[in-house]
């Protein structure tokens, strides 16, 4: 093979991959307006459901907290908090309702001991500081081994060492994708076991969260190369 055709290929595939991270942001993002047009038959807002949905799981221990811009909600799992944009907070949708049910997901997981769940936040915990050294340590075996060859052991060590850490990085980033999908089951559960949605808009939560499990996907790869810097979405 001839070397531009490698990496036109090569070029074309790292295309192909930020489009599709470009892609799946907006589409989430643009569902996720769409549906915060619409309301639905129990008509409250996203801070009422969360307060309900409290009452009836029997979170005594669980916060709120609010926060600004959009897709900010998250779940806080050392203070046990469920943080609520302003947007989700103030408005009767659909959206609304979907995303606090898949923070309150979270919740559970986190209530009940998920053993992935816990995997992941102690893997986070871990990683938020080794990632710090995944680019000096890669930097210093290049320098060792421009100035002392290959025989360098010192540079082979450092780079075992980037190498473990990088993998580490990307085993926290792997768990995140089966925690996302499992607190999606569980919001869709709760939904519909309580008939908080009808029929028809559980059809329409479950799309919604599909779409956010897409991104969850995309956020495995996206996140490989930035060791734990903050991204919006």
């Amino acid at each position: 093979m001839e070397p531009w055709v490698f990496y036109l290929i090569i070029s074309l595939i790292a295309l192909m991959f930020v489009l599709s991270v470009i892609t799946a942001r907006a589409r989430m993002k643009r569902v996720y307006l769409k549906y915060m047009q619409v309301n639905t038959d129990i008509n409250i807002t996203g801070k009422q459901f969360a307060f309900a949905a409290k009452q009836i799981l029997r979170l005594n221990e669980l916060k709120f907290s609010l926060s600004k811009g959009m897709l900010t909600d998250a779940y806080v799992s050392k203070y046990k908090t469920l943080i609520i944009s302003e947007k989700v907070c103030e408005t009767a949708s659909l959206s609304s309702i979907t995303i606090v049910a898949h923070e309150i997901g979270h919740a559970l997981q986190h209530n009940n001991n998920n053993v992935l769940f816990n995997l992941s936040n102690f893997a986070k915990s871990v990683t938020r500081f080794t990632n710090k050294f995944i680019i000096p340590t890669l930097i210093a075996s290049i320098f060792l081994y421009i100035f002392q060859g290959l025989s360098s052991s010192l540079a082979l060590t450092f780079l075992y060492i980037s190498a473990i850490l990088f993998t580490m990085h990307i085993f926290n980033n792997l768990l995140l994708i089966p925690v996302e999908y499992g607190a999606s089951s569980i919001a869709l559960r709760f939904l519909r076991q309580n008939k908080v949605l009808t029929n028809k808009e559980l059809e329409k939560a479950r799309y919604l969260l599909g779409i956010a499990a897409k991104t969850y996907i995309v956020h495995f790869f996206d996140g490989m190369f930035s060791f734990g810097w903050k991204r919006k979405y």
